[in-house]
């Protein structure tokens, strides 16, 4: 099993205390934009057990349970949450067996406690630490008594808390010693304090995500360095120059991010030197005509992400690039331009993401239309009307369908169509009359995600039976 070091990439998917709830294609149903650029097949790999509880009867089965847990994603604070000393008991059990563990939690959390839970888990290789308010040292009563655990096989590390806390965190997990197997780091408001750190891992670094892009990060070499996300706060602000040497020495890079400004030439600097791309994000609100043709050298580029509004005129000039079949825009409105332009770059795109785009008929036409071969559409947070919709049955290889966001609601007008696997999320409250519609409109539907819907037991089981065939997974919020 491997993980991506991204710290919004996680699928939370609840226990049902019936046994393992396995999803296969976690990338399905993650809205966040790491999931839209890295959607390989390491994500595919990921199942996670969360237990989120709510209601004191949940959390008295999850207590009483005896089950062996190799992934475990625990919520910590919530009203019906497990509380500390009953997560260690759990642990006491079963922590040697720990692969995979997710940490979240909105209560204080004292460093004591924290390296008492992790002495627990000393095989984990995936380690996650979010949202935890880390108590000073004046108020932790453990400060003395407990010592650093050892991670001998911890591989993948993710921190998304604030600055002091991360350094809290740095300090007791005596990083770097504590962790010789390191690969994967991911920081989340990190503003130098790991340096020594990354100096330290610069040699075995694989996967780095980073939300500060400094001169202190473009003066280290990472020989083994394969994905990169850079994500500043301050996203106007164009990276260093001396990015630019950065990326000519690291070639080996396969996967890149980049969510702010970047100078415009850095994007022939990336084609030139880093020729195993295979996955791609980047800002072109500032482009000019032809300055993207310079991709048509990324001979293994597969996905192209394109942050912020999308210009018409920023494919002019592009040749084809044959190995490109996904492409995602986020955070746009394109015209009929971009997508004449898209049809040029990659003719035989098979995967097509919209992210906040408002898409009017003509724009929805054209892609039925031109892209005959997109198996997968995903249309998360957008806005069409339904006549636009009800077009996607012209897409004659579309198997897999994701709408996400409640303003995409009109399934129940489409016409019967060839879709296999549809995923729906954050939609308000179901109607009967929209739960009969889903196998009238999907007669071959053999999987049904939803995530963040109202759906009922009543409704669920509605669905079990008129769908006997198709495996269904609901997550409830």
């Amino acid at each position: 099993m491997q993980y991506s070091v991204f710290p919004d990439l996680v699928l939370r998917i609840i226990f049902d205390y019936l046994g393992w709830v396995e999803l296969k294609a976690a990338s399905l149903v993650c809205r966040q934009w790491q999931n839209l650029v890295f959607r390989g097949r390491r994500m595919n790999e990921v199942v996670f057990i969360h237990t989120r509880m709510d209601s004191l009867a949940d959390r008295l089965l999850w207590v009483n349970s005896k089950r062996f847990y190799r992934h475990l994603e625990l919520e910590l604070g919530n009203s019906y949450g497990p509380t500390f000393d009953e997560v260690l008991q759990k642990l006491d059990k079963f922590g040697s067996h720990i692969v995979t563990l997710k940490l979240w939690s909105q209560d204080n959390v004292t460093t004591g406690q924290l390296l008492r839970l992790l002495a627990e888990v000393s095989n984990v290789e995936e380690l996650a630490i979010s949202c935890l308010a880390i108590a000073t040292k004046a108020t932790d009563r453990y400060r003395v008594t407990v010592a650093s655990p050892t991670l001998p096989n911890l591989k993948n590390l993710q921190l998304s808390v604030v600055t002091s806390d991360l350094l809290a965190i740095r300090d007791a997990l005596q990083l770097p010693s504590n962790a010789p197997r390191l690969e994967s780091l991911a920081l989340c408001n990190d503003a130098g304090g790991f340096t020594d750190v990354l100096r330290h891992f610069s040699g075995q670094l694989k996967r780095l995500e980073m939300n500060s892009a400094t001169e202190r990060l473009f003066r280290l070499h990472f020989p083994r360095l394969q994905e990169l996300s850079l994500r500043p706060e301050n996203r106007t602000e164009q990276l260093r120059w001396s990015c630019f040497e950065f990326f000519q020495m690291h070639r080996t890079i396969e996967e890149l991010a980049i969510f702010c400004a970047i100078p415009r030439d850095l994007v022939l600097t990336i084609s030139r030197h880093c020729r195993r791309l295979t996955c791609l994000g980047i800002n072109v609100a500032s482009f000019e005509v032809g300055e993207l043709a310079c991709l048509a050298q990324l001979t293994k580029l597969r996905r192209l992400v394109l942050f912020n509004k999308v210009q018409s005129h920023v494919f002019i000039g592009c040749p084809p690039i044959a190995t490109l079949d996904e492409v995602c825009l986020t955070a746009s409105t394109p015209q009929l331009g971009v997508f004449l332009g898209l049809h040029q770059l990659a003719p035989q795109l098979t995967c097509l993401e919209l992210i906040g785009a408002r898409l009017g008929v003509s724009e929805v036409h054209f892609i039925c239309d031109h892209f005959s071969k997109i198996d997968c559409l995903i249309l998360d947070d957008c806005e069409m009307k339904w006549e636009a919709l009800e077009r996607i049955n012209r897409l004659p290889r579309l198997q897999d369908l994701r709408l996400i966001g409640s303003s995409l609601r009109y399934y129940s007008k489409l016409p019967t169509n060839k879709v296999r696997f549809l995923t729906i999320s954050q939609w308000s409250k179901f109607t009967e009359r929209e739960l009969f519609t889903i196998p009238e409109c999907f007669p071959m539907l053999k999987m049904f995600i939803s995530i963040g819907c109202s759906i009922n037991d009543r409704g669920e089981a509605l669905l079990r039976e008129t769908l006997p065939t198709c495996s269904i997974n609901i997550t409830r919020r």
